[in-house]
């Protein structure tokens, strides 16, 4: 059954199971949260809102520091490079103001990954689109702060593309079901599914290990309302990439 996750309220709890004891402790987390509007508060074409994680801590600790400084990035893209560039596009502002809000959360936070999910949504002429986005970062692991793919937050296969491909059949499956159910649009079939599915970008490490995958909002009935979830444990995507036929590697 898939879980789902509210986007615009707060997420629905997971069953979660107990944790084994890592290495490093859960980081404390504040928010940065602001908006701004562009070309100016006054005369604006974009208005941004955003609510960010940051994690706490001090110069002893450069993994957080690490981490903090490429969520920062991000934002800064949106802020500094391109919003601005938005506001000053006729094309892009063809339909009217644009206001685009993004919310960061924390969906795992053990001392072993920190993962953050954005909540995307872009109002334009009163229609509102929503997205997600996700990072994963590795916090005592071999690869301290960096963000990981697919492959290094469960550690089977011999690539994130082979994992993509051996649990893409398995989301669909999923996802024809929710179609059955009015969760998720009708009339979408395997080649429009994958080219708005795609694993090796769309999941994120919960507090157990698992690799969660989602679904974009807009492959769903109501973009705005829940977005379904599912989790994967390194086992199971074992399982997944052992039952391959030979050839099938590559989507």
């Amino acid at each position: 059954m898939a879980k789902i996750l509210k986007i615009t309220a707060c997420l629905c709890a997971l069953a979660l199971l107990p944790l084994t004891a890592f290495a490093a402790a859960p980081y404390a987390v504040e928010t940065l949260s602001g908006e701004e509007w562009y070309p100016s508060r006054d005369n604006w074409t974009y208005h941004y809102v955003y609510s960010c994680p940051r994690i706490v801590c001090g110069e002893e600790d450069p993994v957080g520091l690490l981490i903090n400084d490429t969520l920062q990035m991000i934002l800064d893209e949106m802020r500094f490079l391109a919003l601005p560039m938005f506001a000053e596009s006729p094309e892009m502002t063809a339909s009217g103001p644009v206001t685009v809000t993004e919310e960061g959360r924390v969906m795992c936070n053990n001392g072993r990954f920190f993962s953050v999910l954005t909540v995307k949504c872009e109002e334009k002429d009163s229609v509102k689109t929503w997205s997600l986005e996700s990072d994963t970062f590795d916090v005592s692991g071999d690869y301290p702060g960096e963000t990981l793919t697919l492959r290094g937050v469960v550690m089977v296969g011999e690539s994130s593309e082979q994992i993509a491909a051996a649990v893409l059949p398995e989301l669909y499956k999923a996802f024809t079901r929710l179609q059955e159910e009015g969760v998720c649009l009708p009339g979408v079939g395997w080649e429009e599914f994958c080219l708005n599915v795609i694993p090796t970008l769309d999941f994120y490490a919960d507090e157990n290990g698992s690799a969660v995958f989602y679904f974009q909002p807009a492959l769903l009935c109501e973009p705005g309302q829940d977005v379904p979830v599912f989790a994967y444990t390194p086992a199971e995507l074992e399982a997944l990439v052992g039952a391959m036929p030979a050839g099938e590697e590559e989507r």
